[in-house]
């Protein structure tokens, strides 16, 4: 008989909604309430009957795989650790892995949190939690697209929930999505405009929210009014999504700190998937210093220029790559640095790499914790059904001992 498991928090998105009911029947697990598309597919992924490790495309047994993956980050001068979709548990293994042979840490989804991390170094910012954004705000500003892309249950769980704190307040929210394209929710209000002129756009919507005089199309000057004579303002982006993340950013984050003058408003910044908030607070309470990072000298380095994995990798600034990706299908970056891949079963790239090893997915396969995207809380995952799976931590655990000898 299937076993009911209640209460499931859902690690496919950084929103981590903790609601959903899901069917176990052997390995096969099925999403019965609560969830969205993205949920039903990734709990719904079949458990290989015999998941097997792959040296150089052939099948090979886990010690053989560890051996050669062992090798290769031994004989590399300049490694990456990239990737970084895991648990909490497999990040900190991770870390501790890259003090061993000295390697630069960076997340795939890097350059969203790049670009937030700026502006919370160079200015500050004022941000929401999940709760508060759910409960406070009597209008919403999405810039850039409405979220559904990063975060598909946005509208319930936080834009237009059944229920708030106050329910006149919830009653009477609007929603304006300034660019992207037209939000598919109802009740979201959209404003054109182009991705190419989406800063700008920004730009002029904070200097009229500042009270300069300056010319604008009337749709933005009714926008800077309603911000400005909103209760509660809520401001929501996804910085990766944008077509000028570090400098958008930088814009909304100021602007949230103008509506503070003389009201109340906070950012939401939505982050992407595979707990790519989880690694930057992992990275920050062990080394002191968040991603991307350096321990080539044998200290942390955090320099987003200097060690950002894309960039790193397009002027050769790196000879191995091991590269993690246990929730989604995150492919290794292209090119000839040879690649150890931990990747969630099922999970074949396009290109093979030097050395694939299956491992569990948190959350199905074993328990863990993530984090959500706002960065307050880490939420407990649970194992859903029986795997014969090593754990990221564990693998990468076995791989720091081999190359400690």
């Amino acid at each position: 008989m299937p076993v009911a498991h209640a209460e499931v928090v859902c690690p496919f998105c950084a929103l981590l909604c903790d609601d959903l009911a899901v069917a176990a029947e052997g390995t096969a697990l099925r999403v019965t309430a609560k969830g969205c598309p993205r949920a039903a597919e990734g709990f719904a992924r079949p458990l290989p009957a015999e998941p097997t490790p792959l040296v150089v495309g052939a099948p090979a047994t886990l010690d053989a795989a560890l051996a050669r993956a062992s090798d290769i980050l031994r004989a590399a001068k300049a490694p990456l650790i990239g990737g970084l979709g895991t648990d909490t548990g497999g990040l900190r293994a991770a870390l501790r892995l890259a003090e061993t042979i000295g390697a630069v840490l960076d997340h795939a989804h890097g350059a969203g949190l790049g670009a937030n991390l700026s502006a919370l170094q160079t200015g500050g910012w004022v941000t929401a939690t999940l709760a508060e954004a759910r409960n406070r705000p009597d209008f919403v500003l999405l810039v850039g697209g409405d979220g559904s892309a990063v975060a598909p249950r946005l509208l319930e769980r936080v834009l237009r929930p059944p229920t708030t704190l106050d329910p006149e307040r919830g009653a009477a929210r609007r929603a304006v999505q300034l660019g992207g394209v037209p939000s598919a929710w109802p009740g979201i209000a959209h404003l054109p405009c182009a991705p190419e002129d989406l800063l700008g756009t920004v730009g002029l919507l904070r200097a009229l929210v500042a009270g300069r005089p300056l010319a604008a199309p009337t749709p933005l000057v009714e926008l800077a009014a309603s911000l400005k004579g909103a209760a509660y303002a809520l401001i929501v982006w996804s910085a990766g999504s944008l077509p000028e993340p570090t400098a958008t950013v930088a814009h909304l984050a100021e602007l949230t700190k103008t509506l503070n003058a003389k009201g109340r408003a906070a950012g939401l910044p939505l982050a992407a998937g595979d707990n790519a908030i989880g690694a930057n607070q992992v990275a920050t309470w062990q080394t002191g210093v968040p991603l991307p990072l350096g321990l080539a000298a044998g200290i942390p380095d955090h320099d987003p220029v200097r060690w950002r994995a894309q960039a790193l990798l397009a002027r050769g600034g790196a000879d191995a790559i091991l590269w993690i990706s246990t929730f989604s299908d995150l492919a290794p970056p292209p090119g000839d640095v040879p690649t150890v891949l931990l990747a969630r079963a099922g999970f074949v790239p396009e290109v093979p790499p030097a050395v694939l090893i299956p491992v569990g997915t948190p959350g199905l396969d074993h328990p863990g914790s993530l984090y959500r995207t706002d960065g307050i809380a880490a939420l407990p995952l649970r194992r859903l059904r029986p795997s014969p799976l090593p754990t990221a931590a564990q693998v990468l655990t076995r791989l720091a001992a081999l190359l400690g000898t």
